[in-house]
């Protein structure tokens, strides 16, 4: 799917972060993640404006 496609050709910025592997992690809601495992994933990030989560909830994300 293109940025034509899912947003009627608003700017949208393509990469790729380091995510934290969550398949280790201990119920601590705080903790050092130096040496945690971590993988890639593609993001791709939207203007705020059209988000369009007028509801209470996170951002809906695809992975």
């Amino acid at each position: 799917m293109t940025s034509e496609d899912l947003l009627a050709g608003v700017v949208t910025l393509e990469g790729t972060a380091s995510v934290p592997s969550l398949a280790d992690r201990d119920r601590q809601r705080y903790r050092r993640t130096e040496h945690t495992a971590r993988h890639s994933a593609g993001v791709t990030a939207v203007p705020y404006y059209t988000w369009d989560t007028r509801e209470t909830g996170p951002i809906g994300t695809r992975v």
